[in-house]
């Protein structure tokens, strides 16, 4: 009859504190040691270190401009109404998208390749065209109306669907 037999014993699963547990003894155990890590034919080989926080100048936290970051300060309508999208990814970008303008030309100048220096503009532009190449998996030359006709005319492409509209 049901509850004559004697009740067995009910595997345990460790839940995720005692895992997490684990696994930090684990590490702990290892420090010092170097680890390999394979993955097909590469191989990285780590020392285990202990915690390790980086000091406060490496920091996202810490920046010369003192620009505060994340949406703080950020106020909607101090924008135009077609800029407001486009203003708040720089400012969640970057800290200052300007000084990035800058860093790249000195490291173009400092390479002394015969390249002419961008503006802020073609900075933007350069940067667009990086977001589209990764939305829609085209050649930044291939987001343009003018080069998608040429292809069409030379040679009939079969088209796929796709969630994404065409850029």
């Amino acid at each position: 009859m049901p509850g004559q037999l004697p009740a067995a014993v009910e595997a345990v699963q460790p839940d995720f504190h005692s895992r997490k547990r684990a696994a930090l003894e684990k590490v702990h155990g290892l420090i010092g040691k170097e680890v390999v890590i394979k993955s097909g034919r590469d191989e990285i080989r780590w020392t285990v270190v202990c915690d390790h926080d980086p000091p406060p100048e490496d920091c996202l936290a810490h920046n010369e401009s003192n620009t505060p970051l994340g949406l703080e300060k950020f106020v909607v309508s101090n924008h135009q109404q077609h800029e407001v999208l486009s203003s708040l990814f720089l400012h969640l970008s970057f800290i200052d998208w300007k000084s990035k303008v800058l860093l790249l030309n000195e490291a173009i100048h400092r390479s002394k390749a015969k390249v002419k220096q961008f503006s802020a503009s073609e900075f933007l532009i350069g940067l667009g065209l990086l977001i589209g190449y990764a939305e829609f998996a085209q050649n930044g030359k291939d987001l343009f109306v003018s080069q998608d006709q040429k292809k069409h005319t030379e040679v009939e492409i079969e088209t796929w669907s796709s969630l994404i509209s065409h850029p």
